[in-house]
């Protein structure tokens, strides 16, 4: 055991707890974030676990002087290690101490911010900068996104089609993380893992510190010195430090574990192997994406799994606006549908512009003939002039 255990370089916790890796100092020690209520700060203010995302907030400050510490990038070795869930626990916890704090989502190869704060990715960073300066300063108070937690702001990462790297890259980022600086006390840059993708490397020369997420048990130190010669070889950049996640604790002499929540069930109607089942027989009644259903007076319906595509979350997203009401949909044959009228008039309404005179009373309200068509179809054959088209 002593044997195996000279040659393992995982980075471990034990009871004495560690105070540096490979240099680095440990700002804090986080748990791993718990599916049903990952932003504990925002739920669950007074709770153990956001106490810890206080104290690593706290610690990062003490780094540097408050006006010399602005903009913090957080990122990881690889995906899984908890460092979306940070970045979004530190915004709140910022956002709640009275800090004007934006959250910015750089992760535009797998955003999740938008997901954590329940907003759709229609219009962000991508869509920033890839305008020219007049269209950005224009789309800018758009983009940016009032959340629920006072002083809290999101950026989700938005759609492209382009490589990220090298739009990260161009020179509108850094006039663009300038301007952000200006208006806010404190940004939070969410990034991908850095030894998966560039990203993170080419962002961390705009900000003032970076901070490594982590995980206990699964990354290494030969990862984290690859992450330290990746940032020293990008340039001028400070590695503030590292918080771990997934690690338990000591707290008033007893041990414990951070987010010890349940799991969520399989589905919301069925745990289990019933719920396994039932989520395959929905799964059987799915259509592809690319397809939308045209009913008799020329309305065009679209699934539920494009809607989410389009909208930039996912498909259990989606269908929780469906049921919420926030999005105007109607369910047949085990599945939500969305007219496209109701889908642009729901991005403009997200996106704080008003819809054309006449649409919104419209919008989502299906005629009694597409309800019929509806009811006609439900578990049969698509009533005449109810038809599925391929859009793409």
């Amino acid at each position: 055991m002593l044997f195996l255990e000279f040659f393992d370089d995982t980075v471990r916790w034990r009871d004495k707890g560690v105070d540096e890796v490979e240099g680095l100092p440990v700002l804090g020690v986080l748990g791993s974030p718990s599916r049903r209520d990952p932003v504990v700060t925002r739920y669950r203010p007074r709770s153990q676990q956001a106490e810890a995302v206080r104290q690593l907030r706290a610690r990062i400050a003490l780094t540097r002087s408050p006006h010399s510490l602005r903009v913090v990038l957080i990122t990881s070795p690889r995906a899984k290690d908890g460092k979306s869930t940070t970045a979004a626990n530190l915004g709140v916890a910022s956002a709640l101490g009275g800090r004007r704090t934006l959250l910015i989502d750089a992760d535009m190869r797998n955003p999740s911010l938008n997901e954590l704060f329940d907003i759709p990715n229609v219009l962000g960073l991508a869509d920033l900068l890839t305008a020219d300066r007049e269209d950005r300063d224009r789309l800018l108070d758009k983009a940016i996104r009032e959340t629920s937690t006072p002083n809290l702001f999101v950026l989700t990462a938005g759609l492209t089609l382009r490589d990220s790297a090298s739009l990260l890259g161009s020179a509108s980022t850094g006039d663009l993380f300038v301007t952000l600086r200006n208006r806010f006390d404190y940004v939070v840059v969410d990034t991908p893992p850095l030894l998966v993708v560039p990203d993170a490397a080419i962002l961390a020369p705009l900000v003032e510190g970076v901070v490594f997420i982590l995980r206990v048990g699964r990354v290494t130190r030969r990862m984290v010195r690859k992450m330290k010669e990746l940032l020293l070889a990008a340039g001028n950049v400070s590695i503030l430090g590292v918080a771990l996640t997934g690690a338990p604790s000591r707290v008033e002499g007893k041990s414990s574990t951070y987010y010890r929540y349940r799991s969520a069930p399989a589905t919301e109607e069925f745990p289990g192997l019933g719920g396994r089942i039932y989520k395959a027989l929905k799964f059987l009644h799915r259509l592809p994406v690319g397809y939308t259903w045209k009913l008799k007076d020329g309305t065009i319906l679209v699934p539920i799994a494009q809607v989410a595509r389009r909208l930039g979350v996912r498909t259990s997203t989606a269908v929780k606006w469906c049921q919420a009401g926030r999005l105007k949909g109607a369910r047949k044959l085990f599945r939500w549908w969305v007219s496209e009228q109701e889908l642009h008039d729901f991005v403009k309404r997200e996106l704080g512009e008003e819809a054309a005179a006449g649409e919104s009373a419209a919008a989502g309200a299906f005629s009694p003939e597409d309800a019929a068509a509806l009811e006609a179809a439900d578990g049969k054959a698509p009533a005449e002039g109810a038809a599925f088209h391929r859009t793409g």
